[in-house]
């Protein structure tokens, strides 16, 4: 048997499994080469408005699936930690931070988003990556696709999501 894998993390990992080094291939990953193909310059420091966006993702351990931005951080919703956050950056150097949230298809979607934040208006993932200037998240596969395409991201490691993935 032969194994494709995307990278030498995998490879090492699958290897630990048993399987013999010699069958695992490192193929790449087809959907990153593809958004790489897709590199868009954009100047943001320098216009009036920044586009941001919170990429979320479901919060399993608790089996409740609410989006990991509505966790509480020191007692208060790490939205609103950000939300705050971001808009007093922004604000102190003239520039107005458009704060945006993309849900997990998957995420529980109760919750109640601070004034300052909006739904991603755009239903496509590549016209958010393209239209958005800043990615915050934890651990997802979107802020490896910024990352390529050049665009400045934050993975947020709170207390919170310790033990959430495996490492």
């Amino acid at each position: 048997d032969e194994i494709c894998c995307i990278d030498e993390y995998c490879r090492n990992a699958i290897a630990k499994l048993g399987l013999n080094k010699k069958h695992i291939h490192i193929v790449g990953h087809p959907s990153l080469e593809r958004v790489s193909a897709n590199v868009v310059e954009k100047e943001f420091l320098d216009s009036k408005i920044v586009n941001i966006l919170l990429v979320s993702q479901p919060f399993i351990l608790d089996r409740s699936f609410k989006g990991i931005f509505f966790l509480k951080h020191n007692g208060r919703r790490i939205i609103e930690i950000i939300g705050e956050v971001l808009k007093n950056i922004f604000d102190s150097k003239g520039i107005k931070a458009q704060i945006n949230l993309r849900p997990h298809p998957k995420e529980y979607r109760g919750e109640v988003l601070p004034n300052e934040i909006e739904l991603d208006p755009f239903s496509k993932w590549s016209d958010s990556l393209t239209n958005h200037q800043i990615f915050i998240g934890y651990d997802s596969m979107a802020l490896i696709e910024a990352s390529v395409i050049g665009k400045p991201n934050i993975s947020m490691n709170l207390p919170v999501f310790r033990n959430m993935t495996e490492r």
